[in-house]
């Protein structure tokens, strides 16, 4: 029987994963030659072309693209994908935008604070002569990704394009991000109001548990999909969560208050009564990248983020079907705060 070369190559990478790892590395790094270690590119050179005619009203520097036209991930995805890009404008002394404009205008929330960052649509530039496009991707099996995401960033920002437009989620220079976020932003008067209603709800100090099903319990929609499991599955996955959390909070001083975080609402259901200290944000939430009739549910992803990052400590519970979510991590970083990756055995 003959075999394939592409089957033959299945075998081998699944022999020797770390084959395939230098594979993608290595394809990762051709790419990171053309200014991008993202694979889905042709979509997004549509939009730019060679144009003669001058827009007198364009900026000069590194614009942070979220703008609908490519994957950009939930909120912890967008923050620290931005943060790395304006911590490498800062070293170089680069001008810094944002251009995030779907599928909201980050304007209804976050508001600039030292740095104004806010562009107008007429003010960037679609001239391939004018403008470089660049592309980082957290891509799975990257050997050295920081490393590679950080060289990406540094020949974008140094090169001579008047305006690099950048679709990142890298996660680099972490320790800079608490400093960095805080320049950048400050609250919209409506997410000010709401935490203050938030806070004063909850009304004192409090730690915070996390939970990430994605679609595994059948109740969330989200970009990542994990199939349904069977309702006896479910069961078992919520009930290990349970006496998790009760362990937990068994540690907690009695002064402390609980504040609980999922994308399942069944789950919250299920545990919401296991101590009289518990406290869960109203609201529906929803995936970022996936457009709403309301904003309502945006507005209470940012919410719950900032509320993570003024908890006392943040901890993300876990079985090996969920999901390892990097929201409470981004928002203990920012918070400066203790966090605590709890996986059930």
């Amino acid at each position: 029987m003959k075999y394939s070369m592409h089957h033959f190559l299945s075998i081998l990478y699944s022999k020797l994963p770390f084959l395939w790892k230098c594979r993608l590395t290595l394809a990762a790094y051709q790419r990171s030659k053309e200014f991008s270690t993202g694979f889905h590119l042709d979509k997004l050179r549509n939009y730019y072309s060679e144009d003669n005619s001058t827009n007198k009203e364009f900026v000069k520097g590194a614009i942070v693209m979220l703008d609908g036209r490519y994957y950009h991930g939930g909120l912890a995805d967008r923050l620290r994908g931005l943060l790395s890009v304006y911590s490498i404008c800062e070293k170089y002394n680069c001008s810094f935008y944002i251009n995030w404009v779907y599928p909201f205008s980050l304007l209804d929330y976050l508001i600039p604070n030292e740095v104004n960052w806010s562009v107008k649509p007429s003010q960037i530039s679609y001239n391939s002569n004018i403008s470089l496009l660049c592309v980082v991707d957290t891509l799975s099996n990257i050997i050295a990704q920081d490393y590679l995401h950080k060289h990406l960033l540094n020949k974008t920002i140094k090169s001579k394009y008047q305006q690099k437009h950048i679709y990142s989620d890298a996660f680099i220079d972490k320790k800079k991000y608490p400093r960095l976020f805080k320049k950048l932003f400050k609250p919209s008067d409506l997410l000010k109001t709401t935490l203050e209603k938030i806070n004063s709800e909850i009304g004192g100090k409090y730690i915070s548990f996390s939970f990430r099903f994605l679609s595994l319990l059948g109740d969330f929609e989200d970009t990542e999909k994990k199939d349904p499991v069977s309702d006896e599955k479910k069961n078992e996955i919520m009930s290990k969560c349970k006496k998790e959390l009760i362990k937990q909070i068994s540690n907690v001083p009695s002064n402390y208050k609980i504040v609980l975080f999922s994308d399942s609402k069944t789950f919250l259901n299920f545990v919401k009564d296991v101590d009289c200290r518990i406290y869960i944000i109203p609201g529906e939430i929803t995936h970022m990248d996936i457009k709403q009739k309301s904003n309502d549910s945006h507005l209470k992803t940012f919410v719950d983020f900032f509320t993570i990052m003024n908890a006392y400590n943040v901890n993300l519970i876990r079985t090996n079907e969920m999901y390892k979510s990097g929201f409470p991590l981004l928002a203990a970083i920012l918070g400066e705060k203790p966090f605590h990756d709890i996986l059930i055995k």
